[in-house]
């Protein structure tokens, strides 16, 4: 590839015969060195050739800190330079900071991911022992786990990705507020409801005993989910979907807190139970979207 764009002369060699690419409003930048060395550049070019030929793929999406901008600037008009005509985005994210300040490898104070998904299941364990004392190990552990990582995808989630953050392991692990673990709650809340319920899925659902503002709030704001999906797709950002689905187990909570459910007269009783049945759905998918497993127990 290098060699073809020194044939067309869209690339030229430097004082020093380096291999360069010279942009209007960029630095340039070297492709290739003089000894015939590789570098992130001369890789990227082949690369990306070669998945878009071989996987057949639509576009291609680099998950990469936003200190790489430039590069990405530099080596997106490199393609169209040599007439690639590949659909390629560089989605830079923020970096992540802990409360005593950023991680400095020099100073030590790097924390390892596995040994803080390890410090967020202690965490999450003496929650569920505090609520549930008489739960197996067994259970406690998978629950622990589970929660866990629902506290810190979601925390991570639910920031923009070009802003930088501060994560907070304690705060996120909170079963109340902007946190996955309300939303695991909120999800097994429903979960049990139903249950207790026993609602009948045959059940003819009278949509005119609608009454209350919070049902139509849930309607709107169901009837919205595909639009956040492709809105939080097109803008590359997962906290569109996050503050959506916040906002959805905040509205179930007082919808559930206003208006009877299971003692309710049995037309009302069976719409509003698929009210539930239908925010629980949705709960559950935009969190698996989220990379986040739901739990029917909390």
């Amino acid at each position: 590839i290098v060699e073809n764009g020194l044939k067309k002369k869209i690339f030229k060699k430097d004082k020093d015969e380096n291999v360069i690419a010279k942009f209007k409003k960029l630095p340039d930048r070297v492709v290739l060195r003089a000894d015939g060395t590789a570098i992130y550049v001369t890789n990227d070019l082949a690369y990306v050739k070669k998945v878009f030929k071989e996987n057949k793929v639509n576009k291609f999406v680099y998950v990469v800190g936003g200190e790489q901008e430039l590069y990405f600037k530099q080596l997106f008009q490199i393609f169209k330079q040599l007439g690639f005509k590949y659909d390629v985005h560089h989605l830079n994210y923020g970096i992540v900071n802990l409360p005593e300040g950023r991680m400095k490898s020099r100073e030590g104070t790097v924390v390892d991911a596995d040994d803080l998904i390890m410090k967020m299941e202690d965490y999450a364990t003496k929650e569920i022992k505090t609520r549930h004392d008489f739960l197996k190990q067994t259970n406690v552990e998978k629950r622990a786990e589970v929660i866990a990582l629902a506290a810190l995808k979601y925390f991570m989630l639910n920031v923009g990705p070009k802003n930088n953050m501060i994560y907070n392991p304690r705060a996120s692990l909170s079963f109340t507020g902007n946190t996955g673990p309300y939303l695991l709650y909120t999800y097994a809340r429903i979960s049990n409801i139903l249950k207790k319920a026993r609602s009948s899925k045959k059940s003819k659902i009278n949509f005119s005993k609608i009454e209350s503002k919070t049902e139509h709030q849930i309607i709107v704001m169901l009837a919205d989910f595909e639009n956040i999906l492709k809105k939080s797709l097109d803008n590359y950002d997962s906290s569109e979907l996050t503050k959506y689905l916040y906002n959805l187990a905040k509205t179930f909570s007082d919808f559930y807190r206003d208006v009877r459910v299971i003692d309710a007269e049995k037309e009302i009783r069976e719409t509003r139970l698929f009210f539930l049945n239908c925010v629980r759905e949705v709960l559950g998918k935009g969190l698996g979207i989220l990379g986040i497993e739901s739990l029917e127990k909390m």
